[in-house]
């Protein structure tokens, strides 16, 4: 749970600030400072850092990945399911919203989220993701 996490942050730090990526593996395995900094010496399993992903160029237009693809699959068999819908109702105080800062804020984590802007089209009869641009 949390230590997996933690473990996850760190060996995503040791890669930014140092330049080697290490897995939550290593950590576990070498979990005091002095066997950590052996691994990052080089006397360890370290791997080069990843290049970093920057955004893809072109009309949008991907082919969906395979957890997407089979989502659009049993959406196509039983569209009107809400099996992966998650329901909920918030209550709030009368008067306590601020209705503008809320679509404001709304409006930002949605612009900052490509997820959030992706919708799904189907293309020779396979499913394709486009992210649409920010409004």
């Amino acid at each position: 749970g949390g230590h997996s996490l933690l473990a996850a942050r760190l060996t995503n730090h040791i890669a930014d600030v140092l330049g080697v990526r290490l897995t939550i593996r290593d950590v576990f395995g070498s979990p005091t400072v002095a066997g950590l900094a052996e691994l990052v010496a080089g006397e360890g399993d370290v791997r080069d850092v990843l290049p970093p992903l920057v955004a893809g160029e072109g009309d949008g237009l991907s082919p969906a990945s395979y957890a997407q693809r089979r989502l659009w699959l049993l959406s196509q068999l039983d569209g009107d399911s809400a099996a992966y819908n998650v329901p909920m109702v918030v209550r709030l105080a009368d008067g306590g919203l601020d209705l503008a800062a809320l679509e404001a804020a709304l409006g930002d984590v949605v612009e900052r989220h490509a997820p959030l802007r992706t919708v799904f089209e189907t293309v020779d009869g396979e499913p394709h993701q486009r992210i649409l641009p920010p409004e």
